[in-house]
């Protein structure tokens, strides 16, 4: 089951469900927000904690699917910006891996850096 998915099945906030799992950190609400969405993820521990405490709802699978889901699509944003931007095949590994290291609304600096002249 998604992170997100045992979230609104128990009618929990981003804060309290962040509570309920024992998230810790500056912004616990928000930490759990960006690993409903793959943006980030937890360690290994706090995967544990999160399977412990869902009963085994949210299982270690559930969250690898859930980051999985999200750099594949980001990477398939990334290949569509190349495709849009008509640059060359060998230049997509680069302007992939800027993408990866920022938002991919942030990449056009290296898409029109990558783009021959």
């Amino acid at each position: 089951m998604l992170l997100r998915t045992w979230r609104e099945e128990k009618g929990f906030s981003l804060a309290r469900a962040a509570a309920e799992l024992g998230v810790e950190g500056r912004n616990p609400a928000q930490n759990l927000l960006r690993w409903e969405t793959g943006e980030s993820r937890p360690d290994a521990d706090m995967v544990h904690r999160i399977e412990v405490r869902t009963c085994g709802a949210v299982t270690a699978l559930d969250m690898h699917a859930t980051r999985l889901a999200f750099l594949n699509e980001r990477a398939g944003a990334a290949r569509d910006l190349c495709d849009v931007h008509d640059i060359p095949f060998p230049e997509r590994h680069k302007v992939a891996a800027e993408a990866g290291r920022s938002h991919v609304n942030n990449a056009m600096p290296a898409l029109q850096a990558g783009r021959p002249s």
